[in-house]
């Protein structure tokens, strides 16, 4: 538990395989009502077929903090969005509450780089804005932001400012 209160999981590599297969096999198990989604096409297949496609993703990049491979296994069990970071720093990018607005590391910069390879979402919630901003300068595709607020409504650390929710809108 940190000092203002909240929580600073850091989900494992073993967590992170455990609630992909958890989750799909859960969203699998309901063929009427969902599709696990992982081309961007496949929201158009599940509107047609009246199911809700699902995106699979994982709240920071904790997992990965070994070595990028098991991005490749992640991508394989359906996972098609990452977000950097979950609050707080970890190896590759600073987090929206660690108060220090880190940016990326250099192995952040390669994170980023690996995403893109697999056509994989980057999402940016909860990241500092250091990361933000230098997540969109590298990226070449689109990056988004899955959730959050406008800081300009809410003034808290959590919530985007409007250059770098602008910044995501023109990323694609």
């Amino acid at each position: 538990k940190r000092p203002d209160g909240s929580m600073n999981y850091k989900r494992t590599y073993n967590a992170c395989m455990k609630s992909i297969r958890e989750k799909r096999q859960e969203l699998e198990s309901h063929p009427d009502t969902f599709l696990v989604a992982e081309t961007g096409a496949d929201i158009s297949k599940a509107r047609d077929n009246h199911q809700c496609a699902v995106f699979l993703q994982i709240q920071g990049a904790d997992c990965v903090e070994g070595g990028l491979h098991p991005v490749d296994e992640f991508y394989d069990l359906g996972l098609r969005v990452q977000q950097l970071t979950h609050h707080y720093d970890n190896f590759y990018a600073g987090g929206a509450l660690s108060g220090t607005n880190t940016g990326l590391s250099n192995r952040g910069l390669e994170l980023i780089d690996k995403l893109e390879s697999k056509h994989m979402l980057i999402d940016l919630s909860h990241s500092s804005v250091a990361s933000a901003e230098q997540a969109l300068k590298r990226a070449k595709g689109p990056i988004v932001q899955t959730h959050g607020a406008a800081r300009a409504i809410v003034n808290n650390a959590r919530c985007t400012p409007d250059s770098v929710i602008k910044s995501i809108a023109d990323s694609g």
